[in-house]
């Protein structure tokens, strides 16, 4: 795409690179919701992508985003069926631990995905970051514990 990916704007920016404004991440986050909502409602048959992270949102002219790299993508439970049962693949951290324990892909495991994109998004932080001290390196354990802090 013409600007690159998310990953590209929130942490590998070049020096002369301004830092996305509030505006363009609700934007891109609002954007990349609407891709799941239709993957997940709008699909026959409904589509769970299974990949979601910064470097997959492709962000285009004006900042609008684009979900890309479906090579992890599965076609999503029908019917009565609840989930869709896989060998556990995605990038750790990102990966929501229902499906890591059990191997039953649902679509609530996009909309984890989901939530830790949005938190990368509002805190500019990487989900992993190995320079950071140990109780620090995993962003959604870090917020969690941050909550623990704040709202005991």
């Amino acid at each position: 795409m013409a600007v690159g990916s998310l990953e590209d704007h929130l942490f590998d920016a070049w020096p002369s690179q301004k830092p996305l404004d509030w505006n363009f991440r609700m934007k891109i986050a609002s954007g990349a919701a609407r891709g799941l909502e239709y993957l997940h409602d709008k699909m026959a048959p409904p589509i769970i992508y299974r990949d979601l992270k910064c470097s997959n949102i492709l962000v285009g002219e004006e900042y609008y985003p684009k979900l890309s790299n479906f090579g992890l993508a599965k076609v999503g439970p029908r019917g009565d069926k609840t989930h869709v049962s896989t060998r556990v693949m995605g990038i750790y951290g990102y990966c929501a631990p229902d499906y890591a324990m059990t191997g039953q892909l649902t679509f609530k495991s996009d909309i984890y995905s989901f939530g830790v994109v949005l938190l990368e998004i509002i805190t500019g932080r990487r989900v992993i970051s190995y320079t950071k001290s140990v109780a620090e390196q995993n962003l959604v354990s870090w917020v969690c514990f941050l909550d623990f802090l704040f709202f005991p």
